[in-house]
Formats: C-alpha cells, sequence, structure tokens
C-alpha cells in the first residue's frame, strides 16, 4: 500500500488554543510543536485549532519529542499526529493547508 505523504505548510501565532504548546506547523494528519519541557510518545491530548472559520477540538497523539539542534532555540520539539479525526474535519484541514500553500506561492 502507497502512503501518501501530506503537505505541511507553517502556522501562523494564533492557530491553535493549547496552554503550553506552540503549533510550528500543520499538515493534515497531523503537526508538529514546540514545548517548554519534553513530552512522552503516545502521551495523548486536546487542543483547538482556531485557523478555520470555526474553532476545531481536536484528539492528538505524541509520535516523536527531541531537543532542537540549534544552540540558539530552547525547549523541545515534538510531532503530533490527529487521532479519532473525522473525514469532514480532516477535510476542512486539508483546504486550510492548501489555502495557505497557495498564498505562500504568490
Amino acid at each position: 500500500m502507497e502512503q501518501r505523504r501530506h503537505e505541511r505548510v507553517d502556522a501562523k501565532p494564533g492557530d491553535i488554543s493549547h496552554p503550553s504548546y506552540q503549533c510550528l506547523d500543520i499538515s493534515e494528519s497531523g503537526m508538529k510543536l514546540s514545548a517548554d519541557n519534553a513530552v512522552r510518545k503516545g502521551l495523548k491530548f486536546e487542543l483547538t485549532l482556531l485557523a478555520l472559520d470555526a474553532p476545531l477540538p481536536l484528539k492528538c497523539e505524541v509520535m516523536w519529542c527531541r531537543k532542537p539542534s540549534s544552540i540558539y532555540e530552547h525547549g523541545f520539539y515534538f510531532g503530533a499526529r490527529f487521532i479519532d479525526i473525522s473525514i469532514s474535519n480532516q477535510l476542512k484541514i486539508r483546504e486550510l493547508i492548501q489555502q495557505r500553500s497557495e498564498s505562500n506561492n504568490r
């Protein structure tokens, strides 16, 4: 089975609402985030995507976590995949990514 690679777009300030995490980029299957402290692989958490017309609550699971390689960056980066996401919500995220990608290419 061929696995489709999802396009990623840079996040904008205010794209998500979460007390401890900042979003760095978004794809239709997940996000790259940053945090002050390391997060455990397999950790499940919720956040709200605010970049759409209506706030979208999302359940996520941490897939990896690492310290940035640059001495000028602090904290930790981690990847989270969306879990239990409906097809209609995944399509909303795909549309957001397409819009941002088109505006970046202008």
